[in-house]
C-alpha cells in the first residue's frame, strides 16, 4: 500500500482541511499549520511572506478517492473475517466448557464434602451420648429418700448431706468433652486447579483442567524401590537427597581403636553408586548432612570428638568436589540451605546467613518473650525451613504453620494443618508446598500456602514398614525410608 504524502515539517498527513499543501517560493512544501507558524523556510532557512499558494499538484494525490476493490480482494478479506469469527465464537465454546467442568468438580466436591460431614456429626453425636450416658450414669448410685414422720431425722438429713456431697463430686468431675472439627477449605486456587488456560484455536493445543490436575497429584503407583546396606565397622550414617532424587549417603567408619574415622560419601542412582568419594577425618565425628530442592550443592557438619566446640562445615558439589570449608567456634543448633545460601542456627537464638563462600551476610536475632526486638518467635515454634525469603516455622501447640518475612520478621501467611508433634513429619518443597506425613496412618496431605488442601492419600502399608524419614522435592514427588533400610521414590 503506497503511503500518503506528508508535511516535513511536523510528519502530518496532508489533507484538505487543516493540513492543505502549501509550497514555498524556494520549492519547499509544507502544510498550511507550518506554513502559518514559520516566517522562513525550515529547510532552506530563506525569509519568505504569506500569502503561500497550495501545492495543487499534492491536494489532488490526497484528495483522491482510494480505488474500489476487486472481487478477489473482496472474497479474500470477507473469508478472513469470517474465520475469524469462526474462531472467537470456537474459542468461547471451549472456555464456557473448561469453567462448565470445573463447576461439575465444584459441585462433585462439594457433595463429597457435605457427605463426609454428615458421617462426622453422626459419629460426634454418638461420641457426646455416650459421654452423657457415662455423666447420667454416675447420679444413679445417688440413694433416693422417701420421707416419713417415723424417720430419724438426724440420721435423714446425714443422708441427704451425704447424697449432695457425691452430687457435688460428680459435678466437680464433669468434664466437658473436646470436640474439634477439622475445617475444610473449599477454595478454588485457580494456578493449581487450572494450570493456565490455553485459548488457543488448535484443538490439540487445548488442554482439559482435569487432565492437567490429575497429572500434578501424587502418583502413588510408580515407584522405584531399593535397600541400601551399611557397613559393618559403620559408626554413623546419615542421607540426604539431591533435586533429581539422586541419594546422598554419606557414612563414617570408624579405625584404630575408634580413634580415626573416615568418611565415605556415595551418590547413588537406582541403587547404583555414580560417584564416591573417601576421606580421612581423624578425630572428627560425623554429625548433620543437609541438602536442598534448589542446586546440587550439600554440607556436611563434623564434630571434634575430644572437643565439641571445634566444629568443621564442609560444602561439595554433585560432583563430590570439596567446594568451600569453614570452621565454627561453638556447634549449631541447626542447619538449612536454600538457593545459594547456608543458614547457621545457634544456640542463642540468632540466624547467620551465608553464602556458598561462607561470607557472612546478615544475622537475624529470634526474641522468645520480646516482641519489639528482632524476630518475635514463640517457645513453641518449631524453624522448619527457610527459603524464598520466608522462614517456615511449625506451631508445635496450635498445628499451625507461620510464614514470617525474614526482610521485616512480620507474619505474612497463618493456616491450620492436619499434625502430630509425636506422629507426623513435615516438609516443604521449592514450590513451597507443605507436605505432611503421618508414619502411624501413613497419610500424606498436602498444602500451599493459602492453607488450601490440594493432596491426601495413603501410602501402601504393604511397601513401606515404620517410617523414618522422607523428603519432598518439587513437582509434587517425595522418597520415603522406613525402618529396614528401604528406600522408596514416588515418581
Amino acid at each position: 500500500m503506497t503511503k500518503s504524502p506528508s508535511c516535513s515539517k511536523c510528519l502530518s498527513e496532508y489533507d484538505c482541511r487543516s493540513k492543505v499543501p502549501k509550497v514555498l517560493p524556494c520549492g519547499n512544501s509544507i502544510c498550511a499549520g507550518c506554513a502559518n507558524l514559520e516566517e522562513k523556510c525550515p529547510f532552506c532557512k530563506s525569509e519568505h511572506s504569506q500569502p503561500f499558494p497550495t501545492n495543487k499538484f499534492i491536494l489532488n494525490l490526497v484528495s483522491k478517492e482510494p480505488e474500489p476493490l476487486s472481487d478477489e480482494q473482496l472474497d479474500e478479506i470477507r473469508q478472513k473475517n469470517k474465520a475469524l469469527e469462526q474462531n472467537v465464537q470456537k474459542c468461547q465454546e471451549h472456555i464456557n466448557q473448561q469453567y462448565l467442568s470445573i463447576e461439575h468438580e465444584i459441585d462433585a466436591r462439594t457433595e463429597k464434602l457435605i457427605e463426609d460431614l454428615n458421617k462426622s456429626r453422626d459419629s460426634l453425636i454418638r461420641q457426646l451420648n455416650e459421654h452423657k450416658e457415662n455423666s447420667l450414669m454416675a447420679l444413679e448410685s445417688v440413694p433416693k429418700f422417701k420421707i416419713t414422720k417415723h424417720q430419724n431425722a438426724d440420721k435423714l438429713v446425714e443422708n441427704i448431706e451425704h447424697g449432695l456431697k457425691r452430687v457435688e463430686l460428680v459435678k466437680k468431675n464433669l468434664s466437658k468433652p473436646e470436640i474439634r472439627f477439622v475445617k475444610s477449605n473449599l477454595k478454588v486456587d485457580l494456578n493449581s486447579f487450572l494450570g493456565k488456560l490455553d485459548t488457543g484455536i488448535n484443538d490439540n493445543k487445548l488442554v482439559s483442567h482435569s487432565a492437567y490436575f490429575t497429572s500434578s497429584m501424587i502418583d502413588l503407583k510408580k515407584f522405584r524401590s531399593f535397600e541400601y546396606k551399611i557397613p559393618f565397622n559403620c559408626k554413623n550414617i546419615i542421607l540426604g537427597f539431591l533435586p533429581d532424587s539422586t541419594l546422598v549417603k554419606v557414612v563414617e567408619e570408624g579405625l584404630y581403636d575408634n580413634f580415626q574415622f573416615t568418611l565415605n560419601i556415595d551418590l547413588v542412582e537406582d541403587s547404583k553408586i555414580v560417584r564416591k568419594i573417601s576421606e580421612s577425618i581423624g578425630a572428627y565425628r560425623l554429625k548433620k548432612v543437609v541438602t536442598n530442592n534448589y542446586n546440587n550443592f550439600f554440607v556436611v557438619l563434623i564434630s571434634n570428638k575430644f572437643n565439641e566446640s571445634q566444629d568443621y562445615l564442609k560444602l561439595y558439589d554433585e560432583n563430590l568436589t570439596l567446594f568451600k570449608t569453614k570452621g565454627l567456634a561453638h556447634s549449631p543448633q541447626n542447619i538449612l540451605m536454600c538457593d545459594k545460601f547456608v543458614y547457621l542456627v545457634k544456640q542463642n537464638n540468632q540466624i547467620d546467613k551465608y553464602d556458598f563462600s561462607f561470607k557472612l551476610l546478615e544475622t537475624y536475632t529470634m526474641q522468645g518473650g520480646d516482641r519489639s526486638a528482632g524476630f518475635y518467635v514463640p517457645k513453641s515454634y518449631h524453624l522448619v525451613q527457610i527459603q524464598n525469603d520466608r522462614l517456615f516455622f511449625l506451631d508445635l501447640e496450635k498445628a499451625r504453620v507461620q510464614l514470617i518475612s525474614e526482610r521485616n520478621g512480620k507474619v505474612s501467611k497463618s493456616f491450620e494443618i492436619d499434625f502430630n508433634r509425636d506422629l507426623c513429619l513435615i516438609q516443604i518443597d521449592s514450590n513451597d508446598l507443605v507436605y505432611v506425613l503421618n508414619r502411624k496412618n501413613l497419610k500424606l496431605t498436602v498444602y500451599n500456602l493459602d492453607g488450601i488442601l490440594l493432596v491426601q492419600k495413603r501410602l501402601d502399608p504393604r511397601r513401606i514398614e515404620e517410617i523414618d524419614y522422607f523428603h519432598a522435592f518439587m513437582d509434587q514427588r517425595i522418597s520415603v525410608l522406613d525402618k529396614k533400610n528401604r528406600l522408596i521414590h514416588f515418581i
